[in-house]
């Protein structure tokens, strides 16, 4: 299933993800480097992400931020969202996704912790 997001957010995505490795293009498949990230499957987990992202934190801009510079996050794990993608594996993916997921799914029952982690 083809996740709706723009490539615009794609291009935005790999550019600030530029300081790190090359982890967002080996996601997406566009790295000469192989990857642990399961390919096409890999790919679907980062849009859904991302596309989780984006309702959540109302915009592409404010949605790359949050996973690359989230403070509420850094606060509570000890680590920005995007350390646990970038060093990690397809498994990584699938569990950031399946946590946002259950978060868009109540979002309309916990606004302000929204509001908290996703929208500073």
């Amino acid at each position: 299933m083809q996740t709706g997001i723009s490539e615009g957010l794609v291009e935005l995505l790999r550019e600030t993800g530029l300081h790190s490795s090359d982890f967002i293009d080996q996601i997406l498949g566009t790295s000469t480097t192989e990857g642990t990230y399961h390919g096409v499957d890999g790919k679907e987990a980062l849009r859904g992400i991302m596309q989780s992202l984006l309702m959540l934190c109302g915009s592409e801009a404010a949605a790359v931020d949050w996973l690359f510079h989230s403070v509420s996050y850094q606060q509570i794990n000890g680590n920005y969202p995007y350390l646990a993608l970038e060093n990690g594996d397809f498994w990584s993916l699938t569990v950031l996704q399946d946590w946002l997921q259950i978060i868009v799914r109540h979002r309309a029952s916990c606004p302000d912790l929204i509001a908290e982690i996703f929208q500073k």
